[in-house]
């Protein structure tokens, strides 16, 4: 659990750990071009316990991870070259040994990001992690509290949201992929309208790339997810060693404000996802 002394630890150990990893990635940019793109990616959901699924998945002896788990290519840094998002993945002399991925958990969310992986890894395994979406909503707004980015109450922020997207300045980035700065800090609500984001990807991509997952799941039983996922990749199973829950922020998970007005609001796009996915996911 990040508690938060370990956030604040976080932001003191940032620039060291950035200049590492760049000191890393300009190694590997000298042959990034024998250099392999993913075989899968974990698009989403923010906040629904990709962290977790993507450690527990990096177990597996024919899972080669990249230099980090969010790269964050497709939407923040798709200025970069290919050849720059090559250097994160393992030589191509490892293909047919082991797969490889990444999990940018915003990717489901920033409209444009499916036309870009479409374009370079039009084959890529797609998996997608759902969480009910007034929990999420919930972790979101903590997460963006410890971070000293929201100062309202959660329902005084819920009911802000559609005006601080709307804001007049807002609109001056909407160009870009990656979104408005409310958007990365304020979109609580709107990142689980599900069935919108997915309704992108599904008119890009075959039916039969993704894997939809339901993070409750995860949570209770994650091998028996873990063992969904490693099939779906043709992978033989794998018995997991560690089970833990990453990432996990420290916050009253009981204490849900304004939760029958949430229900209220989400009811209709989870109406739609379910029908759009075939399975009603029980929120």
């Amino acid at each position: 659990m990040l508690t938060d002394k370990g956030w604040r630890r976080q932001r003191l150990y940032k620039p060291f750990k950035e200049g590492y990893w760049n000191l890393c990635l300009g190694l590997r940019l000298l042959r990034a071009p024998q250099r392999r793109l993913p075989d899968f990616l974990l698009i989403g959901a923010q906040k629904a316990g990709t962290t977790s699924l993507f450690n527990y998945m990096s177990e597996h002896p024919q899972i080669d991870p990249p230099m980090r788990k969010e790269v964050h290519y497709f939407d923040v840094r798709y200025e970069r070259s290919e050849r720059w998002y090559r250097a994160h993945f393992p030589p191509v002399a490892t293909i047919g040994q082991t797969l490889t991925g990444e999990a940018s958990p915003a990717y489901m969310f920033y409209e444009g990001v499916e036309q870009r992986v479409q374009a370079l890894t039009p084959e890529a395994k797609l998996i997608v992690v759902l969480r009910d979406p007034i929990r999420r909503a919930y972790s979101h707004y903590q997460q963006s509290g410890r971070k000293g980015f929201e100062t309202k109450d959660f329902t005084t922020a819920m009911r802000a949201e559609a005006e601080r997207l709307a804001a007049p300045g807002e609109q001056l980035l909407r160009d870009r992929v990656s979104g408005t700065v409310a958007q990365r800090k304020f979109s609580y609500l709107i990142r689980g309208h599900y069935a919108e984001q997915l309704e992108r990807w599904f008119a890009l991509f075959p039916r039969e790339q993704f894997l939809i997952l339901k993070a409750e799941d995860m949570f209770a039983d994650p091998q028996t997810i873990c063992d969904e996922v490693f099939a779906f990749l043709g992978l033989p199973p794998h018995r997991l060693k560690d089970t833990k829950v990453h990432n996990e922020g420290r916050y009253d998970r009981e204490q849900l404000p304004n939760e029958e007005e949430l229900g209220a609001y989400f009811a209709p796009h989870n109406a739609r996802l379910a029908a759009l996915i075939g399975r009603d996911m029980g929120w």
